[in-house]
């Protein structure tokens, strides 16, 4: 367990070679044996430093964990593209390194993008996660999400089942 509190902050252009990075190895460590290793190897190929600069150039929201003034995890966040009212705002992606998965530092990830989507008026949260990556369902189970829907991925060589998963309170921890 670290001995100092990670701090959460908002990402900036100067972070796009640590953000490369933390994308790359938690999708190797996570996704390995999973997502087939073809498609798994393009993912991570697409995530150059420059797609990073035009997503944080475009106004994406990203936050940062960073312990020992390195990132060590992020989160990106924004209006739900689910069409569901009542989860209005939406985690698209979540990762942390490996060595400090377990640490608490996913849940203050996680509750930092609640309160910046609280703050921005959006209010009950939702993501995505593979079914079989079993390690996320459960941290996500443990935050008290609560699946509401399916959805299937294909890849050229296997079909992957995506479940969704939900917090109906506002995102100031308020009943909706």
């Amino acid at each position: 367990m670290p001995q100092q509190k990670p701090t959460v902050r908002s990402a900036k252009p100067d972070d796009i070679f640590a953000l490369t990075s933390v994308y790359a190895e938690t999708q190797r460590a996570t996704y390995q044996g999973i997502i087939p290793h073809d498609a798994l190897d393009l993912a991570i190929g697409r995530r150059k430093p420059e797609w990073w600069r035009r997503n944080l150039g475009s106004g994406s929201t990203t936050l940062i964990l960073e312990y020992d003034a390195r990132p060590e995890g992020y989160v990106t966040y924004g209006p739900s593209r689910y069409g569901d009212i009542a989860y209005q705002g939406e985690i698209y992606e979540i990762y942390i390194r490996p060595a400090y998965q377990g640490c608490g530092f996913g849940r203050q990830l996680f509750e930092g993008a609640k309160k910046a989507m609280g703050s921005s008026g959006l209010n009950g949260t939702m993501l995505w996660t593979i079914e079989s990556n079993e390690p996320a369902l459960a941290f996500f189970r443990r935050l008290q999400g609560e699946p509401f829907a399916r959805a299937e991925i294909m890849y050229r060589t296997k079909t992957l089942t995506r479940v969704a998963l939900g917090w109906l309170e506002a995102n100031d921890g308020t009943q909706t």
